[in-house]
């Protein structure tokens, strides 16, 4: 089925706990695989 994005990017919030560190404050939500995208969770740490 063909969508046609008609408003673009849109921001979605992103809830962490305090001692998740290296997340990026706005992120934006894939249509393909609806998930965050762009935000390299790889890169995410937790602090002791």
């Amino acid at each position: 089925m063909w969508s046609i994005g008609t408003v673009g990017i849109a921001p979605v919030p992103v809830v962490v706990k305090n001692n998740l560190r290296n997340v990026p404050e706005k992120s934006f939500r894939e249509w393909v695989c609806l998930q965050i995208s762009h935000t390299r969770t790889e890169q995410f740490f937790f602090k002791k």
